[in-house]
Formats: C-alpha cells, sequence, structure tokens
C-alpha cells in the first residue's frame, strides 16, 4: 500500500510542471515579424515556433514594438524576446542559445554611389550614419568615428537618405529590397547597394534573472541544430517569401 509519507516523497521527486514561457516578438519588420490581426506573425515567429516545439517547451507570442519588447523582457515582463543581436551592451542584459534564429548579411546603403569591404567599416569616419532606437548594431561599427543620426525606425532612417539628410545606412539585404519596394523606386535610382560590409546574428534571448533561462537557452540551441539540419528555415522563408 502506499503510504502518505512515500507519496511526499514520491511528488516531490518530480520534475516541476512546465510553465508557459511569454515571449515578445517585434511588429513592424513583415514579413520575418510583425502584426497580423494583433497577433504575432512572420518568418522568425514560424521558426521560433517550431524550435521551441522541438525542444518541448510552450510559448505563447505577443507582439509590441522592439524597444517595447527590450525593456519589458529585461524586466522579466516576458521570460524571452526574438531577434536580438549580441553586442558588448546587449550581451550581458541577456541569456543567450549557442545557435542563432537566423544571419543576416548586412550591406552599406549610400545616397551616393560606393564600395564596401568586408569587415570594414572605416569608410564611414566622418559620414552621417542612420541608426534605428534601440537596434544592435556591431562593436567594429560603432567603434568609428562618425555621425549617429537615430531615428525610430528602419522606414524613418530611409526617407531621410533618400531626403540627403543621412549619408549611409546599414540595412540587411532583405530590409534594403523590401524599402526599395515600398518606396517604389526604380532600378539603378539612389539609394545605392555598396556591398555586404558584415553579418549579423539574431537570437531569441531569454531574461537574464529568470533560473531557468540556461536550460532554454541550451534546448533552444539543440532544437535550432536540428531544425537547421532539416533544412527548417529555407522552407519557412520562402514560404513568407522571406529575404534575410
Amino acid at each position: 500500500m502506499f503510504r502518505p509519507a512515500a507519496l511526499i516523497v514520491f511528488l516531490l521527486a518530480l520534475p516541476p510542471a512546465q510553465a508557459q514561457l511569454r515571449v515578445c516578438v517585434e511588429n513592424d519588420w513583415a514579413p520575418m515579424a510583425f502584426a497580423r490581426e494583433g497577433k504575432p506573425a512572420g518568418a522568425m515567429v514560424d521558426l521560433a515556433a517550431e524550435a521551441f516545439q522541438a525542444a518541448g517547451l510552450t510559448v505563447s507570442f505577443e507582439s509590441g514594438s522592439y524597444n517595447r519588447c527590450l525593456a519589458l523582457t529585461r524586466r522579466g515582463h516576458y521570460q524571452a524576446m526574438l531577434d536580438v543581436a549580441q553586442n558588448s551592451e546587449r550581451q550581458p542584459q541577456f541569456i543567450w542559445p549557442s545557435q542563432p534564429l537566423l544571419v543576416l548579411p548586412l550591406h552599406l546603403i549610400g545616397s551616393k554611389p560606393g564600395t564596401a569591404s568586408p569587415g570594414d567599416y572605416s569608410v564611414l569616419r566622418g559620414l552621417r550614419v542612420g541608426m534605428t532606437l534601440g537596434y544592435e548594431y556591431p562593436d567594429a561599427l560603432l567603434q568609428q568615428r562618425l555621425v549617429r543620426v537615430v531615428s525610430p525606425s528602419e522606414q524613418a532612417n530611409f526617407h531621410q537618405l533618400l531626403a540627403g539628410g543621412i549619408d549611409v545606412m546599414v540595412l540587411s539585404a532583405g530590409s534594403y529590397q523590401a524599402l526599395r519596394e515600398a518606396a517604389q523606386l526604380k532600378e539603378g535610382e539612389a539609394p545605392h547597394d555598396w556591398g555586404r560590409v558584415d553579418e549579423l546574428a539574431l537570437y531569441i534571448a531569454f531574461h537574464a534573472r529568470h533560473p531557468q533561462a540556461a536550460h532554454w537557452a541550451t534546448a533552444i540551441s539543440h532544437s535550432l541544430q536540428g531544425l537547421q539540419r532539416s533544412g527548417a528555415p529555407q522552407r519557412i522563408l520562402q514560404r513568407w517569401q522571406a529575404r534575410p
């Protein structure tokens, strides 16, 4: 017969019930991550959902501006957020998986023709460079002597570039193409793609002080590695007609 004391010992030995993770997703990076009828949607959301499912983690996604997601995840209101890049400022603020969700090719986009060299930001010295409030940029870029012009969104920066208010932007290839299409620019019309200068890895970033954060990060790393081997990221990007 199962005695009460034995039952208590048995229950204490069981692993704790898996709580649902609340994950914040930026709402204005279509088709990667955006809000559709108030709900998170996009290629990054689908990829993250598959990664969490493969890791055995239950999640709910909620939409917000990138900076709102950043602030509330750091406070612990959310347990994680999508699409965060590591640099010297951001790295100590979160717990990170070893495997990124996606790696973006970064291009220099100029109001006038120019040429980028991989890993070399020195061409930007003295230029007015548009940056988006709250976004992460590579340390090698931030260490240059340049004039930072901060705007609330990449769209606002792009309008500044078209109007001559800034000289250069740093954009992923896909974001640049989407902004050109939205502005209905003709081929060969300014601004100009100087070429690839770097790459930026985007991660699922976990609240730094949550006791399960390191466990979640490890589980997500393993699941993302498996998804990468299966070709899932490419299939999801194709389904959304999304370009990194």
